[in-house]
């Protein structure tokens, strides 16, 4: 007979604890985000050639310098973050995550100015009890736990995704700030290179395959 093999949790062997998850950072992340009080965070399903059974997703986080040079953006100094995503490899948790640990890098008492490209985070910052209760309520009380630690304002703010092929028309038509543009594509970018760190082997990736075939 033929039936479907249900995606059950020993096959889901790609998913950890928190406080398991990996992290990998340049050297420098925290003092600059601690004197540029700017950063940025993105989330990735991980890499598409992987069977969803066991693809990993990440995320990542960039910060950096900017100053005007010569009447010119100079951008300077840039550093990045990225890793595992506990539980469930969602793009919904690789977000919101991605806004936990970027959050954890800041003093307590600095003001920063967050950026992400996922309207669910930032509107989930002002929809507390329904997030909680609800299915990654684990992440969510987790984030409103440190954003409650917090002694100064937190920004977070909706940063258009996708755009820098039309940044220079984006910035022209004050849809966009540079910085964000910026920010927003290099926090990408660093999501899919913490994806690609956690790819699983091509021995694992056959041996998904295979057991995909065989549950038909």
């Amino acid at each position: 007979y033929r039936g479907i093999v249900p995606y059950n949790a020993e096959r889901r062997s790609n998913e950890v604890q928190i406080h398991e998850a990996s992290l990998w950072t340049t050297g420098n992340f925290d003092a600059v985000l601690a004197e540029s009080k700017m950063g940025f965070s993105d989330g990735t399903r991980g890499v598409g050639e992987v069977p969803v059974c066991i693809r990993p997703a990440a995320f990542g986080a960039i910060t950096y310098k900017y100053c005007i040079l010569d009447g010119k953006p100079h951008f300077y100094d840039f550093q990045c973050l990225g890793g595992q995503v506990p539980g469930e490899q969602t793009v919904p948790r690789a977000e919101t995550w991605s806004a936990i640990v970027l959050m954890t890098r800041l003093n307590s008492n600095a003001v920063a100015r967050l950026g992400i490209d996922a309207a669910y985070v930032i509107l989930g910052a002002g929809n507390r009890l329904k997030l909680i209760e609800g299915k990654n309520g684990d992440l969510w009380e987790l984030f409103f736990l440190i954003l409650d630690m917090r002694i100064v304002e937190t920004n977070f703010f909706k940063v258009a995704s996708h755009i820098e092929d039309a940044g220079t028309q984006a910035v022209e038509e004050d849809f966009a700030l540079i910085c964000d543009i910026v920010g927003n594509a290099l926090a990408d970018e660093a999501a899919e290179l913490a994806a690609k760190l956690l790819r699983p082997s091509h021995a694992k990736c056959k041996e998904a395959e295979l057991a995909d075939i065989e549950a038909f």
